[in-house]
């Protein structure tokens, strides 16, 4: 090989190694920008859970307020039933949507395991409102209708 296909030989190379550089460096560029939008959009999405997450338990704290203070004699029937109906929904509400989106809440985060213990210890008062509440329909059921709750003094 004479000097000047050297020179062209080292020149065609060196060109066509600059140029797979360049593509490689372009290609993980574009991989590495794509991760990142993976990865931003990701944590947008985690954020947006927990705040939702957190307004369903808010709403299920408001309902158990409310359903602590309630009193059948007192409210009357539409009113406590009301109140047993609300906490039912709220709380099927807040389990359904942290078993759905536990994954972007990292289950095995302090957030996660707090709202998973909570929802545990909940879930045996969901049993004694879902009862009582069925019991109220049963009643409507037998005596026609909404019912006035009698206090009885014996």
């Amino acid at each position: 090989m004479s000097d000047t296909e050297k020179i062209i030989y080292t020149a065609l190379l060196s060109t066509i190694g600059s140029a797979v550089v360049a593509f490689i460096v372009n290609r993980l560029s574009s991989d590495a920008k794509t991760k990142e939008i993976k990865l931003s959009s990701y944590h947008k999405d985690r954020i947006e859970s927990v705040k939702t997450l957190y307004g369903l338990v808010v709403e299920l704290n408001f309902a158990n307020t409310i359903l602590f203070k309630a009193n059948g004699r007192e409210w009357g029937h539409e009113a406590y039933k009301s109140a047993l109906k609300r906490w039912l929904s709220t709380f099927n509400n807040t389990a359904t949507y942290y078993n759905k989106n536990r994954i972007l809440l990292l289950e095995k985060s302090e957030l996660s395991n707090k709202v998973r213990s909570n929802l545990a210890q909940l879930s045996v008062l969901r049993k004694v409102v879902d009862t009582e509440h069925n019991y109220l329909d049963g009643i409507e059921e037998q005596f026609g209708g909404q019912l006035v709750l009698f206090q009885f003094n014996g």
